[in-house]
């Protein structure tokens, strides 16, 4: 592949999937086995929810440096949230799906996660778990159900936001123009060699400049119209980094 017919200019994450929509909002960027069938999710839609979710984020009184958090296996939804999380100007936390209530408490607490986004019968029992615990966490996202409930925001509610949106993008934009590449985008946790997890931050162009390594050195063994198959989970820094690459390079996932 030719990289030099990309835009490869440094930009935080969000920017490339909201560029990506508007040059080609009908083409496939995930499809999802749900079942028997396969279900298509485009651009234009990946887009939009993406830019819901930040609205709602910055409704509901996120501010840059804040913390938010995903605690999920990885699906579409993850990737929004996430993703939403750097635009809102936060910094996002990952948290393993297959992480005790003991492991994530320690995460969430250590880091000051005002937000928590958790899908997963499992993870939502774990994390109602460390509620009375979390003192900075002010709203729980359920991202696997569309349906109210009293201890946790529905996903329903969070993209109804797109509505705001729609009709004020100036506040979404603003928010997403004033995103300091050199700021933290990711505290990521990993447990080193002794004691507890260490939070290691990373900036947006810590995560771009490698990125941008990473397609130039690698363009020869990509073909346009290539189809990615995603094996790591988002919330390893490689699994997100290659739904960020695939965002840059428009594979259908």
């Amino acid at each position: 592949m030719d990289v030099s017919t990309l835009n490869l200019d440094l930009a935080p994450a969000p920017c490339v999937v909201l560029e990506r929509a508007r040059n080609h909002p009908e083409r496939i960027r995930f499809r999802v086995r749900r079942g028997e069938a396969w279900h298509d999710v485009s651009w234009g839609r990946f887009a939009d929810e993406l830019r819901a979710c930040t609205r709602w984020l910055i409704d509901h009184g996120l501010v840059p440096g804040q913390v938010a958090a995903v605690y999920a296996a990885s699906s579409v939804e993850w990737a929004v949230a996430a993703l939403a999380i750097q635009a809102a100007g936060g910094v996002l936390v990952p948290v393993y799906p297959a992480s005790t209530a003991e492991q994530a408490g320690y995460v969430l607490e250590h880091a000051d996660a005002r937000v928590v986004f958790v899908a997963g019968r499992e993870q939502r029992a774990r994390l109602g778990e460390l509620r009375a615990r979390l003192l900075a966490l002010g709203a729980v996202v359920a991202m696997d159900t569309r349906e109210p409930a009293a201890d946790a925001v529905s996903w329903a509610e969070v993209l109804a936001a797109g509505a705001a949106d729609r009709a004020t993008p100036a506040l979404v934009d603003q928010r997403l123009a004033a995103v300091d590449l050199d700021a933290p985008g990711f505290m990521l946790y990993t447990s080193g060699t002794s004691g507890p997890p260490k939070g290691v931050p990373l900036t947006h162009r810590n995560v771009g400049v490698n990125a941008r390594d990473w397609l130039v050195n690698n363009s020869p063994g990509i073909e346009d119209g290539d189809r990615d198959l995603l094996w790591l989970p988002f919330s390893h820094i490689f699994g997100f980094g290659e739904l960020c690459l695939g965002n840059t390079l428009g594979l259908s996932l």
